[in-house]
């Protein structure tokens, strides 16, 4: 059985601050690779939050 990550809401925040400040140069794929999560993951996140 697969054991699922619990996130902080803490570190939610920051994955959020860093995908809005990330500008044009950087994808959310980079940023999701950089805080080794799951794109869709991210993408959840940020959906739910707007």
């Amino acid at each position: 059985m697969k054991k699922y990550k619990r996130y902080s809401a803490g570190f939610k925040e920051q994955a959020l601050v860093k995908v809005y400040s990330r500008g044009n140069e950087q994808s959310i794929q980079s940023v999701a690779d950089e805080l080794n999560i799951n794109l869709t993951t991210l993408k959840t996140k940020r959906t739910g939050r707007q």
